[in-house]
């Protein structure tokens, strides 16, 4: 019945979009919380990635972007749900997890505990954001095995003039010395960034 429910709510107008996703993303959530929740019969035993959100929202508010407006501000989910859904994930042969956020790095800062997260083989996260990348991430990307050695760390613009507009809250020189510490810390790791070209005024 989840399933059958999350392919027909794909179908609607543009203006039923975040009210049909919020809806999508409150069923997966419960059925996880109650065990219920399956991949697809053809993903099942061969879906080797699969994604789980661990922030939503964000209330960073570049001048760019939509997100707060749409999704809201930014909150993290509690530890042992995006857990729960792994686990289910991984005993339906998932064997790499992404872990989504739109600033990722952020995640557990609206938490009182410090938590941590395990139980898969292969971790990835996304979308860092420079203001956020410690080195403490830094190091567990480098120190614990299931985490891939890869960084996605939006630069966005390379003028401080423009970097200003967008309230990115870093400079040019600030990302440049980022690159810089993970390059130290993790000489061997990859490093993929994101670009707008044509930003108003630019």
């Amino acid at each position: 019945p989840l399933m059958d429910f999350l392919r027909e709510s794909q179908v609607g107008t543009e203006d039923d979009d975040a009210r049909m996703e919020e809806i999508r993303s409150k069923t997966v959530q419960n059925a996880i919380q109650d065990e219920e929740y399956i991949l697809p019969a053809l993903q099942r035993s061969n879906t080797v990635q699969a994604n789980v959100p661990i922030v939503l929202g964000c209330s960073h508010a570049c001048t760019f972007c939509v997100i707060p407006y749409r999704r809201g501000p930014e909150r993290s989910r509690r530890p042992g749900e995006i857990i729960n859904e792994i686990k289910r994930l991984t005993e339906q042969g998932v064997r790499e997890i992404m872990l989504l956020g739109q600033i990722v790095d952020r995640y557990g800062t609206d938490f009182a505990e410090d938590y941590g997260l395990a139980g898969v083989l292969r971790i990835r996260y996304l979308t860092g954001h420079p203001n956020y990348m410690t080195d403490r991430i830094i190091e567990v990307t480098r120190d614990e095995p299931k985490v891939m050695p890869h960084f996605e760390l939006p630069v966005q613009a390379g003028n401080n003039k423009v970097l200003e507009e967008m309230k990115r809250g870093y400079t040019r020189e600030d990302y440049i010395a980022l690159i810089e510490r993970v390059r130290r810390i993790c000489p061997d790791n990859t490093i993929n960034t994101d670009i707008i070209v044509g930003f108003p005024g630019e």
